[in-house]
């Protein structure tokens, strides 16, 4: 997701598709693309989330649904996350839970 001219990665599986990340990373291109200070760790989501969606609206970066499970052992009727979505304001130092989907 883009916002406020800075790009965020966050979440996914690590190799061995052992562990959901809840981390979540910024990158700010005005700082150079060639220097390793062009990215920032940014607070972490309140859960791992896997293969989940993601959009940004006036400075506010959401994530929606996903699992909570590993691609290995995770089934759609085993997916905690589904319903569940979260939001960093802009400039937030946590992200917030909203309300689950229906």
């Amino acid at each position: 997701a883009v916002a406020n001219r800075r790009l965020y990665i966050f979440g996914g599986e690590d190799e061995g598709a052992s562990r959901i990340w809840r981390s979540v990373e910024c990158f700010d291109p005005a700082r150079g693309t060639g220097s390793s200070e062009s990215w920032e760790a940014a607070p972490d989501m309140t859960v791992g989330r896997n293969r989940f969606a993601a959009v940004s609206l006036r400075g506010t970066v959401f994530a929606f649904g996903g699992m909570d499970q590993p691609s290995t052992s995770a089934s759609r009727s085993s997916c905690e996350t589904g319903a569940s979505a979260e939001c960093l304001l802009q400039g937030g130092d946590a992200w917030e839970a909203l309300p689950p989907m229906s």
